[in-house]
């Protein structure tokens, strides 16, 4: 008597061994076909600012690599509030991914009470930019350098206005720091982002902002701002001629410098997480993107996804010794 593997086709036979396979094993299956569709990714801040253009940046090489769109999605407001719940909420499939600005995202969810994310709620990918802040100023300021800022606003408390991307963010946190350690007051003006802060100093809306140093860069080149200081402990490249703070200033303070990093919804299936990180470096290791990223006075700082979630681990118990500060404002 024939067995029933002899009595049946082998055409039939390998059809119903590939649809058991698809069905006992859909993740080998998926992995295999992700992404099948653009991938968005969400930046918390305006068009235009230091996280907008570098998460495009990475976005433009990450597309080499992974076959498939990655497009930004820009969802400004609440000092990045809003675009970080967006991305804590997304459906965990791997087509949403976002940046994660780091402490910012960190700050926000230990201080306000209406927040509605955490920030276990995001996995990490890359960390890919690490952008200390800077004080600048419009270029016609009659502040030619730090002590003439510091001397105004202690001549003047709460009349020096500074326009920054927060409100609770570190763009406003490192100020807030300075203020502390010199004795001063200053008043604060927020923005969606650090774009339009941007231009509100360069109008002469307000004394100054604090961006970071990559942003700051292009408006000191074409001669519409003068950065004061660095807030690092060394001087930033892109900008070898503007002091750090403890040069300026003549003390030192604590800095809280911006980690551009990269992230998915918690929950997402693992091997699509290792597709786009692995796409993610490869595209951080290409030749043209770090020619460009120097061009664009982007300081790359690349960590994979384990060293990048044990800084975000650390940034949540740092946090802390700040929340009362950030909270006064």
């Amino acid at each position: 008597m024939m067995g029933i593997f002899s009595s049946m086709s082998k055409k039939a036979f390998v059809s119903v061994v590939l649809v058991a396979v698809f069905f006992i094993c859909p993740s080998i299956s998926q992995a295999e076909t992700f992404p099948t569709k653009p991938i968005t990714l969400i930046v918390a801040y305006s068009a235009g600012g230091g996280s907008d253009l570098a998460a495009r940046i990475v976005a433009k090489y990450t597309e080499k690599y992974l076959g498939q769109p990655v497009v930004v999605e820009n969802r400004p407001g609440a000092g990045g509030q809003i675009g970080f719940t967006a991305l804590a909420k997304a459906k965990p499939d791997g087509y949403t991914i976002g940046m994660l600005n780091v402490p910012a995202l960190n700050m926000l969810a230990g201080v306000r009470e209406n927040i509605t994310y955490k920030s276990t709620d995001f996995e990490p990918l890359i960390n890919a930019i690490l952008d200390p802040v800077v004080l600048a100023i419009p270029a016609k300021s009659d502040f030619k350098t730090l002590q003439d800022f510091i001397k105004f606003a202690k001549e003047n408390p709460e009349k020096l206005i500074l326009g920054v991307d927060g409100p609770q963010t570190n763009a406003q946190l490192q100020p807030i720091v300075m203020e502390k350690a010199l004795g001063i007051k200053i008043k604060y003006v927020f923005y969606n982002g650090a774009a339009p802060s941007l231009t509100a100093a360069i109008g002469g809306h307000t004394f100054g902002t604090t961006p970071g140093a990559s942003e700051a860069r292009q408006y000191v080149e074409n001669g519409q701002l003068r950065v004061l200081c660095v807030f690092s402990e060394n001087r930033f490249p892109g900008l070898p001629d503007v002091p750090t703070f403890k040069e300026a200033a003549g003390v030192d303070i604590s800095y809280i410098p911006s980690n551009r990093g990269f992230g998915v919804p918690s929950g997402t299936p693992t091997e699509r997480k290792k597709i786009i990180e692995d796409a993610m470096k490869k595209a951080m290791n290409d030749p043209e993107f770090q020619a460009k990223a120097k061009e664009m006075g982007f300081p790359i700082f690349f960590e994979d996804a384990e060293a990048f979630k044990k800084k975000m681990d650390i940034a949540d118990k740092e946090i802390l010794q700040y929340k009362d500060l950030l909270i006064a404002k």
